[in-house]
């Protein structure tokens, strides 16, 4: 029987060695999908979808995503589409951006979009990160983290945006608030992100906000996950959240699974992808991934880079029926 450390040298010898694409079964999308961005660049990262399976104002998916062409965090806005089939996405008007910096990105840039339904209230909410940087021009704003939101009614006219949390960060750097998820449910937001509380450190924690309108964003729970998670998604699936995000310490940043239950301990279920062969679309390394529940399918959208020179960012998309057969090509 082949064991784990001889299969991961295998296909590291693959993914390092050769060039031309290979007929070896693997789950990773075999091309990215093409969505337009307002910059004209057409790379984009960052996905986060919701599905309406009667449709909302017009389209069954509503789609967020960033453009981030040479890693130009200048154009890294938040920009919203429509589809009817979760692959051909249209701009939505007056959210293609949704909102643009004022100074240069060295001092601030927008980043790390989501979008969550309140049911209650029957409109999306996009939720977005502003970072503020070491060189902001005034000291006392300075290493911020905003967590701004902005919400619709009709899918045309977007609400001004509110400053729903503010982290201000105690060391030189901007980590404390990376890619928050949200989920909504009677009520309570539910809203987690990655942590890096040492500068010097790729250790991460997973922090667990809770959010009731009118009130303000309360941490909730913390834990140490066994990898150094960044840039989750979160999923809730009954009695469990379902968590997945990329791992900073591993090449290529592989999709590690984790779940909490009743009990809220997080436990780590393994791998469920990795990036592409070498010089795929994907074949640099994963990004932040975003599922989305499709009737009785989950459709896992995420973000990817191709090796260099090129460094191409896009979004990728893959469809599954249970966590198992996402996962039944890699060893844990």
């Amino acid at each position: 029987m082949i064991t784990k450390r001889i299969y991961r040298k295998v296909r590291s010898l693959i993914q390092d060695t050769f060039t031309f694409p290979l007929r070896i079964k693997t789950l990773n999308a075999s091309t990215p999908l093409d969505i337009k961005t307002y910059d004209g660049g057409n790379q984009c990262l960052h996905p986060s979808c919701l599905y309406f399976s009667e449709g909302w104002n017009g389209y069954k998916f509503w789609f967020v995503i960033t453009p981030y062409k040479e890693m130009n965090e200048a154009i890294e806005n938040p920009c919203i589409y429509g589809s009817n089939d979760g692959v051909n996405f249209t701009p939505c008007p007056n959210a293609n951006p949704l909102d643009d910096i004022i100074l240069p990105s060295e001092c601030e840039y927008n980043s790390d979009p989501e979008l969550v339904y309140n049911p209650n209230l029957n409109r999306i909410e996009c939720w977005w990160r502003r970072v503020q940087t070491s060189k902001y021009p005034t000291e006392s704003e300075r290493n911020i983290e905003i967590l701004y939101r902005s919400f619709t009614t009709d899918g045309i006219n977007w609400s001004a945006k509110e400053c729903m949390l503010k982290y201000t960060n105690s060391i030189d750097a901007t980590r404390g608030l990376i890619s928050p998820s949200i989920m909504y449910d009677n009520g309570t937001y539910d809203l987690w992100a990655s942590s890096s509380r040492n500068e010097n450190s790729t250790d991460r924690l997973l922090i667990h906000y809770s959010y009731k309108e009118g009130e303000e964003v309360k941490q909730v729970a913390e834990y140490k996950p066994k990898h150094s998670l960044s840039h989750i998604c979160t999923l809730k699936e009954s009695d469990k959240t379902i968590i997945v995000g990329f791992d900073v310490n591993q090449k290529g940043f592989p999709y590690m699974l984790y779940e909490i239950g009743k009990d809220n301990q997080l436990i780590c279920k393994g791998t469920i992808l990795r990036q592409g062969f070498k010089n795929s679309w994907d074949g640099s390394r994963l990004y932040r991934p975003h599922i989305v529940k499709v009737e009785s399918e989950y459709w896992l959208y995420y973000s990817a880079y191709q090796e260099k020179p090129s460094g191409n960012c896009h979004v990728g998309l893959l469809r599954f029926k249970n966590w198992i057969e996402l996962s039944k090509c890699f060893l844990q």
